[in-house]
Order: structure tokens, then sequence, then C-alpha cells
């Protein structure tokens, strides 16, 4: 063995020896001051970003120590120092925090944030925080050990901490991507209403992702939303300069737009589509994707036409993105316009066939997407089927713009949804000829 080898191996023992040693006098010291002062020295290795420091500090028996003086009872230096080191090892390594995590960390940590004390409770949601963005698997865990009804309390307990507010957007954010059980949502709800009302941006784009998770969900309670003016609030976001909070408040509103007639009345009383007709022509292609998408979920609804709102600028606005470079947004674009030619009416539909609109996707069967093809299909079937009095113009434009070859092609189109289209359309096309 070299005298390297030596040097390390008595360094190793040393250190092994002095976390012994503080943890025996942590644990044996009678003097509140001289616990507190062993304890302060056990933390403070904690602090210094060395894994393997805090591995040896873990096997050596540290976490059982740190978790009881986190449970010292009004003892509160004590408490924020513990909570501390239980910080320093939750942001190391995963196995650290794994570690943590199977020690029983969490609930204690819930626990503290019930704590009268300003900055056990800041320092406990901190933690908890740097748990909750580490993975879902610790989101679920932390579910589980009730960190829902815990944070609750705790932010109405200190409405007006700066430190709070911002860690509770963010866990909030985190733990929405768990499918939640009405219970949950029904206690996460009121506080969400009551975040997304903050200046920060950081708290408001939280607390915005928070919904999106929650809205992803088709089985979430969506009257909530209304209840709570949640949906209000989210469309006035549209009127921001950020491109991430216009994106992910669009996302949002899409979800929500989904769902009942109620929501999407109150979405049309609060000026959804003065905010989606220039936002489908906005600068930025995230911006347009996104607002694309919400209002394609808008047209899908029969119900958004109850105020005839759907005007024939909107319509060429929608049309300009079909030439767009950025794929995603070509997709959104048919995606809205094929919902507008299923739910639109006589005279939207009139209007569409009077623009270059089915040169333009006839010319776009060539895409290799066959979700694209599909509704591209779809579209020119909707237009033919709801064209009454305007039947043979249409077929007409349709006969003259599509490539019968590719039609034919599509015919035996693997995707059975993509033949049976194309197969409708042959037949439309042909019935048309034999009356002109």
């Amino acid at each position: 063995m070299t005298s390297n080898s030596q040097d390390d191996l008595a360094k190793e023992e040393l250190i092994a020896k002095y976390i012994k040693k503080l943890i025996k006098n942590v644990e044996s010291l009678q003097l509140p001051h001289k616990q507190l002062q062993a304890f302060k020295s056990l933390v403070l290795m904690t602090k210094v970003r060395d894994d393997k420091l805090i591995g040896n500090l873990i096997t050596l028996g540290g976490l059982p120590v740190i978790l009881r003086c986190a449970k010292q009872k009004n003892d509160f230096e004590m408490q924020i120092e513990a909570i501390c080191a239980l910080t320093n090892m939750i942001t190391g390594c995963k196995d650290h925090l794994d570690g943590v995590m199977k020690a029983g960390a969490f609930p204690v940590l819930c626990h503290l944030l019930n704590s009268y004390c300003l900055q056990v409770c800041e320092q406990s949601v901190n933690a908890i925080a740097n748990v909750v963005v580490s993975g879902k698997i610790y989101c679920e865990q932390a579910i589980d050990k009730g960190i829902v009804r815990s944070l609750s309390y705790m932010y109405y307990l200190h409405p007006s901490s700066p430190i709070i507010i911002r860690r509770v957007a963010c866990i909030l954010r985190y733990i929405c991507r768990v499918k939640l059980c009405y219970t949950l949502v029904k206690k996460i709800i009121p506080v969400i209403r009551a975040l997304i009302y903050q200046v920060d941006k950081d708290i408001k784009l939280d607390i915005l992702y928070a919904i999106v998770y929650l809205t992803d969900n088709i089985d979430f309670p969506f009257k909530l939303i209304l209840e709570y003016g949640v949906l209000k609030h989210m469309i006035s976001f549209l009127d921001d300069s950020d491109i991430k909070i216009l994106t992910t408040a669009l996302h949002g509103i899409g979800n929500c737009l989904k769902d009942t007639k109620k929501l999407v009345e109150s979405a049309l009383d609060n000026n959804i589509l003065q905010h989606l007709n220039i936002l489908v022509i906005h600068n930025e292609s995230l911006v347009r994707k996104s607002a694309l998408f919400c209002l394609g979920e808008l047209l899908g609804n029969p119900i958004s036409y109850v105020q005839d709102d759907i005007s024939a600028q909107l319509i060429v606005n929608i049309y300009i993105n079909l030439t767009d470079e950025d794929f995603d947004v070509n997709k959104e674009t048919i995606y809205a316009l094929m919902n507008l030619s299923a739910t639109g009416s006589k005279d939207h539909i009139f209007t569409l066939a009077n623009m270059e609109f089915i040169s333009t996707i006839c010319d776009m069967l060539v895409y290799s997407d066959w979700e694209i093809i599909k509704m591209i299909l779809k579209l020119i079937l909707n237009l033919i089927a709801r064209s009454e009095e305007y039947f043979i113009t249409i077929t007409s434009l349709v006969r003259n713009h599509i490539d019968f070859t590719m039609l034919e092609y599509l015919m035996q189109h693997e995707n059975t949804d993509i033949q049976k289209f194309a197969m409708e359309i042959y037949t439309d096309l042909n019935y048309e000829s034999y009356i002109v």
C-alpha cells in the first residue's frame, strides 16, 4: 500500500471517529446549548457539498439524529438547523435524496409546515420544493404523505411570506403532474385561485403550469375552474408580453374549452375571440401554435357560434398559417379549420370556399404525416357534406385541384380512416361529375 493510500485511509478513519463523536454528543449532552453546538458542527458537515462525506454521515447513523432534532418541539433553532441539513442532503446526489426519503424525512417536513415559526415553515417548504422538483416519483410520495393538506394549511397561516408564496407555487406546479383525486383538487384550487393574482412572473408561470397539468387530465372537474374564476383570469393573461406566460395560458384555456357549454360561454363573454384573432398571427411561432390549439378546441364546440363571433377576418387569420414554415403551426391550423368545417355556419363554409383554401389543402396531401393527411381529408369531406346550395361549387373546386392519383393511392393507405375518407371523397366527386 502506498503512503498516499495509507494517508487517505487514516484521514477517513479520523473523519468517521469525528462523526461518531458528534452524533454521540448530540444524543448524550444534557445542556441544550452544548447539544445545539454539537449539532451545528454535525450540520456544518452537510454544507461542505462533499458527496462522500455526506454519504459517510448517513451510513454512520446521522439521519435519525437529524430527524430527532427536527422534531424538538419549541426549539426552533434546533429545527432550523435540522432542516438545513436535510436540504443539503436533498440537493446533493440522488442516493442521498433517496436515503433522506427512506429515513422518513418527508412526514417530518410536512409536520413542520404547521409551525407557528415563520422561519421553520420557510425552511421546510424550501426543502420540500427541492424534493418534488427531483422527479414524478417524489411527487407521488409527497402526495401520499399528505403534502397537499399541509401545504394549504401553511399557506393560509403565512400568506404574506414571499418565500412561502414562491415555494408553494413551485410545489403545486410539480405535484399537479400527478393525477389527483377530487378531494385533493378541491383543496388545491382555492390556493391556485389566490396565487394566480400574484404579480411575480415566476409565480404566475408556476400556477399556469399547475392548471395545465390538472386540465390535461380529461377527468378533471372543470366546473371548479369556472366556480373559482380561474378561467377568466387566465384569459386576462393573454395581454401579457411574455412568451411563456402566453403559451402556457393558451394551453390551459384550450384544455378548458374541451369541456362544458358554460366554460365556452364564459370564455366568449371574456373576449377570448378578440385575443385569439390577434394571437394567431403573432410574430412568435410558439404563440401562434398555442393560439391555434386553443382556437381549434373552441371551434370544435358548436356553442362558440351562438353569438356569431367567428368573423371572416378570423378565418383569414387562421388560413394565413397554412403556409407557415413551422410544422406544428401547420398541424394546429388544419385542426382548427377541420373543426370550423364541422361546426361552422353555411357562411363560414362559403368563406372558406371563396379563398384559395381548397387549392392549398389539396396540395398539402403530399404530407408524409398521416395525422395531417387524415385531418385534411376529413376537412374536405366536411366542406362537401355541409356545402348545401354550394355543393356544385365546392366539389368542382376540389375536382380541379385534387390529385386523383394521390387520392387513389390514399384509398389503399395502411390507415383505415384515411382509406375510408379518401374513398368517400372519390365517391362524392364522381357523383358531382355525374350531376354536371
